[in-house]
């Protein structure tokens, strides 16, 4: 029998196999490496596009806020010129009606006749007059016919302490509301 040596081709065919798994290591650790690399790149990326998502949004949260408050400080703006213009809008009303009110007494009352008080309380106006006592009750009674007049109502009637020819007239009534005008009662002046 003859003696091979398979030395040399054992060592050959174990060197070939150490390449073999060394290049398939090899190959399975770049394969995993480039995969790896590649999810973190991705992952960045995505970590990258939140954060500026994130950033637009609270960019567009602070526009939001600032816009927010701007609104606010213009409605409370506006409120309290609207509270400013409704009170002189008021004002300006009651001033009318006072006019009003004593343009129509103004228009009744006789040349001799005079207001010596004029109160008004809660919607509530009292009303002293003196007049000549000749025309006290045609006074009174002028004062049924005129629609910002007839409101009022005879409180009391006394002849005057000072001057006995005149009388003293009390009148009270509830005063009357601006927002009840109408165009035809100015007119009627």
């Amino acid at each position: 029998m003859y003696q091979v040596n398979y030395l040399p081709w054992r060592y050959s065919l174990f060197r070939q196999k150490a390449l073999l798994w060394l290049s398939q290591t090899l190959s399975l650790v770049t394969i995993t490496f480039i995969i790896c690399s590649y999810y973190t790149y991705h992952l960045a990326q995505k970590q990258s596009h939140i954060t500026d998502q994130q950033h637009q949004t609270q960019q567009q949260e602070d526009l939001l806020l600032k816009q927010l408050d701007t609104y606010q400080k213009q409605k409370k703006q506006a409120l309290l010129r609207y509270q400013h213009y409704s009170l002189y809008y008021q004002n300006w009303l009651r001033y009318l009606h006072y006019i009003r009110f004593f343009r129509a007494i103004e228009a009744h009352l006789p040349s001799t006749g005079w207001i010596s008080h004029y109160d008004e309380i809660d919607n509530q106006c009292s009303l002293h007059l003196t007049l000549p006592n000749t025309q006290s009750l045609s006074f009174i009674t002028n004062l049924k016919s005129h629609p910002v007049l007839a409101s009022l109502t005879l409180s009391y009637l006394q002849q005057s302490k000072i001057d006995p020819s005149y009388t003293e007239v009390h009148l009270n009534g509830k005063s009357e509301e601006p927002e009840q005008w109408n165009e035809e009662d100015e007119g009627n002046q």
